[in-house]
């Protein structure tokens, strides 16, 4: 049992499988394989209460023949004197009775536990801090698409109705890690529909009065704050008892239109603005007051000979900066064959330190990446080539013109905050990026290519906060900005993030293109 539970640990040990495609469907198939378990199980004791059932009939059967006039000694008598009874009541104890204690003594409990620790340790098993980052893309995707809770706890995901539901009781726990979080108007709005469950289930899951304690609970925290002068997204404008949170809530949600056309209006915007305008792209709307008008779709040979037989499909998202999507620029075999290749090496996705240094796991972003190398496949190599023919930028990763590739999976509101591509402009003491072992100057991210591995349900677009310009997934696709100016400085109007995925799964792969090894290809200009 030791070895078992040493075992069990450092499987677990791997880290949270909520956000990521391939552990939580084999999360869904280590339950299917469980509950095949626990069906045999309950089928083998229920033909053993069925075996004990048939015994009671008979003997019942036996005693009905005959009337309650006979005392008990007398119906024993006539019994006896059955032949047929006889010969039965000789079966039942010399064979079936003994059948039933054979059956009782046979532990079938055991083989069912020892059924389930094999599967457990063969299987990925969630654990509490995967129920709260659950818990907290409910959260997320209700803040940022707006969406009506009575709806989601029904299982409406955005414009899907599907067969999910939430009971009084998960509504309750999500709540509480509202509240945990400080988050106090969404932890009272979660306690409401709580304790609207609890009355339509009538008390089931959980009671209306111990949701009622912890909704006065909040309602007081909330209230004092409020009252105190304290402001912020995580608290409604007014004490709730004077205002209902519905009615709050409604009057927060506002729509506004202020982004930056060029690096000078930068200094109008603040975080709140990126932060507004990012969950306003995440929802599809538009932003830019006609200046979408100008954009353009076209067939392009991008002075590359392949390409004046087989143009690539350019269509330009936004002007200034430029940014790019391709459309069917990889095939879907190529694009499977990638998802494949990355799927064993998925690890919970990590951000750069605060102070540049190393990197670390962040509720900034919540996905699983993994790293492929030129040098590991030809598709991979074929691919990065691909994007040097289209872009006219070195890319080999042997030469370090550029990063690894890297594939990414989003689900379960899985995201990616507003954040720059490049790592190193702006930061002490300069920009000069070098490798270690040569001294080799390889600059900076110059520019960004994305593929689209996949389609995506609902949401997961790439957007630009500050210029008002989103990207809808398109499995076969991919989008292309620079990220540096042509003097080499940020370019701080790419500004851009990953909406949490609503539904469904996202499969992205990066290729990151340095600036030291572009000097012939992107040379600077000469009045920068």
């Amino acid at each position: 049992m030791k070895l078992f539970i040493c075992l069990l640990l450092l499987h677990n040990a791997k880290g949270e499988v909520f956000s990521s495609v391939s552990d939580m469907q084999r999360v869904f198939q280590l339950e299917r394989d469980l509950v095949n378990v626990m069906l045999h199980f309950a089928q083998r004791t229920e033909n053993k209460l069925n075996r004990i059932k048939k015994y009671l009939n008979e003997y019942t059967t036996t005693l009905e023949e005959y009337t309650e006039t006979y005392n008990s000694e007398d119906k024993t008598e006539l019994l006896a004197g059955n032949p047929i009874h006889t010969y039965n009541v000789v079966k039942r104890l010399s064979i079936d009775f003994l059948n039933i204690e054979k059956e009782l003594r046979r532990d079938e409990w055991k083989e069912t536990e020892l059924e389930v620790q094999r599967l457990r340790l063969g299987g990925v098993v969630p654990k509490e801090k995967d129920l709260h980052g659950a818990a907290q893309a409910l959260i997320r995707l209700q803040d940022v698409y707006e969406l009506d809770i009575a709806n989601l706890a029904g299982g409406k995901i955005g414009p899907r109705d599907t067969a999910a539901r939430l009971t009084a009781q998960d509504c309750l726990f999500i709540g509480k890690h509202c509240f945990n979080a400080g988050i106090l108007s969404r932890s009272i709005e979660w306690f409401e529909e709580a304790w609207h469950l609890a009355g339509e289930e009538n008390n089931a899951t959980v009671s209306q009065d111990q949701v009622r304690q912890f909704l006065d609970h909040a309602a007081k925290e909330h209230d004092e704050r409020v009252l105190r002068g304290e402001k912020g997204g995580n608290l409604f404008p007014r004490p709730v008892y004077q205002e209902a949170p519905q009615e709050q809530r409604n009057k927060m949600i506002t729509r506004r239109t202020k982004i930056a056309r060029n690096e000078t209006e930068l200094s109008k915007l603040d975080h709140q603005d990126d932060t507004y305008n990012f969950c306003s792209l995440c929802r599809g709307e538009e932003m830019r007051n006609g200046s979408s008008a100008r954009l353009t779709c076209r067939y392009d040979h991008r002075d590359v000979p392949f390409f004046f037989l087989q143009p690539v499909q350019v269509e330009v998202v936004h002007d200034k900066p430029e940014i790019l999507v391709f459309h069917r620029i990889v095939s879907k075999p190529e694009l499977e064959h990638i998802k494949t290749l990355a799927k064993p090496s998925l690890s919970r996705s990590q951000v750069m330190g605060g102070k540049g240094g190393s990197n670390e796991v962040s509720s900034t972003r919540t996905s699983k990446t993994g790293w492929l190398d030129d040098a590991q496949d030809d598709i991979v190599l074929k691919l990065g080539r691909r994007v040097a023919m289209v872009t006219g930028l070195n890319t080999e990763t042997a030469s370090d013109d550029a990063e690894m590739l890297q594939v990414a999976n989003y689900m379960n509101g899985g995201h990616y905050n507003p954040h720059f591509d490049y790592v190193m402009k702006e930061k002490a003491p300069d920009h000069m990026i070098y490798l270690p072992y040569n001294n080799l100057y390889i600059g900076d991210r110059l520019a960004t290519w994305m593929f689209y591995l996949s389609e995506v349900g609902e949401g997961g677009r790439t957007v630009f906060p500050r210029i008002g310009a989103g990207v809808k997934p398109e499995a076969g696709a991919a989008v292309f900005w620079y990220n540096l100016l042509p003097n080499g400085a940020a370019d701080r109007l790419t500004l851009h993030g990953a909406c949490p995925v609503l539904y469904g799964t996202k499969w992205v792969a990066n290729k990151w293109i340095r600036e030291g090894s572009q000097l012939f290809k992107k040379p600077c200009p000469r009045n920068p």
